[in-house]
């Protein structure tokens, strides 16, 4: 009796790094071992391209929103000193647009947990992110 070998999970907070060097999440895949990737990004840089090739790996992504645009807006901003809600909205929809099903990782804080009944009825009316 063989014994099936154990799968590694790997969590990876992803940055912007993370998204320019997919040859190396690639290589990670190939490697002939079961590999599970979980990806928490922003969604700033995603890419129709970037979202197929995490889909078609299975790797389980989770897109950083913290609400509405107003609520992630006030703590969330680009290099700029603009809000990123846009971004990580167009993020979360090219993943779905490629067939994944992205989770949405909140960050709750001051800036957002009272209001934290209307945020849960965005993301369900909104984004609708498939639940298991």
């Amino acid at each position: 009796m063989s014994r099936k070998p154990k799968a590694v999970t790997r969590t990876i907070a992803a940055t912007r790094e993370l998204i320019a060097r997919m040859e190396k999440i690639q290589s990670t895949l190939a490697c002939g071992q079961q590999v599970r990737m979980l990806m928490v990004t922003n969604g700033a840089l995603m890419t129709h391209e970037t979202a197929r090739f995490l889909v078609d790996n299975q790797v389980s992504v989770s897109v950083s929103i913290d609400g509405d645009q107003l609520a992630h807006d006030e703590r969330r901003k680009d290099r700029n000193g603009f809000g990123s809600f846009q971004l990580a909205v167009r993020g979360y929809s090219m993943l779905k647009q490629a067939g994944g099903r992205p989770g949405i990782s909140c960050t709750l804080g001051n800036h957002n947990v009272s209001r934290l009944p209307e945020i849960s009825a965005y993301f369900a009316k909104e984004l609708k992110p498939e639940v298991e």
